[in-house]
């Protein structure tokens, strides 16, 4: 099992930030982790919708006092999900996320 990856939304272009995260975790094997740090409830709101819920499980989510509010979600890749089952995890997806 490799190391845990973090995705960090703060300071960042949001849907190149989404494409980083959804090739990430077509790249994961089942039951590896991801941890996505970011800002807002529609960024929060995008992540689950870009990532479907047949695909991963909510690890941990928490919200950390910063400046501003802050929130860290842990997600694994679900046992047998394959790339192909995740085609729904596309850059066009991100950026119509952020259109919204």
């Amino acid at each position: 099992m490799s190391d845990v990856k973090t995705i960090d939304f703060r300071n960042t272009i949001v849907p190149f930030a989404l494409l980083d995260m959804c090739n990430h975790f077509k790249g994961m094997d089942a039951d590896e982790t991801m941890e996505i740090l970011g800002v807002g409830l529609s960024l929060r709101s995008a992540i689950f919708r870009i990532i479907p819920e047949s695909a991963r499980c909510l690890v941990a989510e928490e919200k950390i006092k910063d400046a501003e509010p802050v929130f860290r979600i842990r997600l694994r890749k679900k046992t047998g999900h394959t790339d192909k089952q995740h085609s729904s995890c596309r850059m066009r997806d991100a950026e119509s996320v952020n259109r919204e």
